[in-house]
This record gives C-alpha cells, structure tokens and sequence, in this order.
C-alpha cells in the first residue's frame, strides 16, 4: 500500500514483512499508472466480471473459486492497511472507498492501494473506525462479485473476514505482538460486521495460522492443493468419524 509522501509508519515493521514474502508496497505514489483506478470503481458488474474472467483465464478451473481470489485480493490489501496501523498504535489510513485507488494486475486481482497522503485522524475508537471504513471498502464489491453468481454474499464476507483475520495475525508476527492481534480481532471481526469470523488463531506455530471460516475453493483450480487451513476439509474428516462410528456401532 501506498501513503502518500510521509512515512508514518514504522518503516522496519513493513520491511519485516517484506522478509516474509509480504510484497508490501512502500514507494510514495498518488495511484496513477497502468492498473490504477478509484476503488469505487471496481465494485461494478463490468469491472468484477473482468477480474474474475482475468483469473480463470490465467488458471482455469470453475469461476467460483475466481471469485473468492478476487474478493480476497483486496480484502487482504484493505486488512494490511488496518491491521498494522492499530498494532502499532498510529492512526490508519482513510480506507473509505471513495478516498482510495487500487491497482489490478494482470491476473485480475487486487496488487496494491493508494490513499491519501496524511496526516490521518483515527477517530475516537481507531478499532470502530477501521471495521466501519473496512466494511464501506468492502461490502459494494462483494455485492457486485456476488451478482456474478458465482458464490452467495455469505460466503464472501466469511472470505473476506478469513483475509483480514490473517492479516491481523501476521502484522502482529510482524510487530512481536501476536497476542494483541488476537484481542484485536476479537473486537474487528465481531458482529454486527458483515465480515464477521471467529479468529480461531492456531496456538501451533509449525501449522496454520489459523483455521479459515469459509474455503477458498483453490483445491478446485488446476496446480493447486487443498490449503492446511481448509474448514472444508476438516468437516469431511468429522464427517467421516461419524460415519465410522455410527457403522461400526451398527455392527
């Protein structure tokens, strides 16, 4: 994501996340260029449609999981540009949709913001102010990827609170603050937010995360495996147990 011309950030935090593959955008930039468009835009049938069909095109496989990825880029961009924000303690960004501009790649996803340079006002409540301006970005383009048909409202806000949650787990890795990013969540992913999810962080650092409310559907989609997280496949597995028990107690 992109700020403005003031750092205003803790600049080693987002260089850590680098490290880690984040690929966080820290060049100073108005939003401008190929790719770049306001965000309100994007939550049209015309623009969702181009991006699912941008995606399919590169992976192929049903249209479904297409729509998830979209959904999920820029949830994960919007989580970014709140959860580190509130984990260190300094105002956030304006993340209303009129007030930024994303970019789109090539694949049809979401690969960076941009907002207002500051100075910022988080508000009274930083954590209110996030989850409201979260669910004004948000909301529009879930309803526009949802008219698509290609998966329920329901089941792309629990994408979206799924993206947000990991992004609040690892800025707080980012941080060394991984506790405070759980009671974060607690408080931004509670209802009455449409992209309301359980935390669920995995208390075993050799594993997931957490474990995802909602599947992605990547298992779907040529090249790609069912995640470590996938609730989808944890309900099969329960589902199973039950069917061996119920057999073998008939036997």
């Amino acid at each position: 994501m992109t700020c403005g011309e003031a750092p205003v950030i803790d600049l080693a935090a987002l260089r850590s996340y680098e490290a880690m593959g984040m690929r966080m955008g820290l060049q100073p930039a108005p939003g401008e260029g190929p790719g770049w468009r306001p965000l309100a835009s994007l939550a049209v049938p015309e623009a969702a449609s181009a991006m699912v069909d941008a995606s399919q095109e590169r992976w192929g496989g049903p249209r479904d999981a297409h729509g998830t990825w979209v959904v999920e880029s820029l949830a994960w961009h919007l989580g970014m540009a709140a959860a580190l924000p509130l984990m260190l303690g300094v105002p956030a960004p304006p993340l209303a949709p009129g007030r930024l501009r994303a970019r789109v790649g090539p694949v049809g996803r979401v690969e960076g913001l941009a907002c207002e340079p500051p100075p910022w006002d988080g508000g009274e409540d930083p954590v209110e102010t996030a989850r409201g301006d979260l669910s004004a970005a948000l909301a529009p383009f879930v309803d526009a990827v949802a008219g698509l048909g290609v998966r329920t409202p329901a089941h792309l806000h629990r994408s979206v609170g799924d993206s947000i949650a990991l992004a609040l787990l690892w800025a707080g890795e980012a941080v060394g603050r991984r506790d405070d990013a759980i009671v974060l969540g607690d408080r931004l992913l509670a209802p009455p937010a449409p992209f309301a999810v359980a935390l669920q962080a995995n208390p075993d650092p050799s594993g997931p995360a957490r474990r995802r409310a909602g599947c992605c559907l990547a298992y779907r989609v040529p090249e790609h495996e069912r995640c470590a997280d996938c609730p989808a496949g944890r309900l099969r597995r329960i589902a199973a147990m039950r069917h061996r028990v119920l057999r073998d107690g008939a036997d």
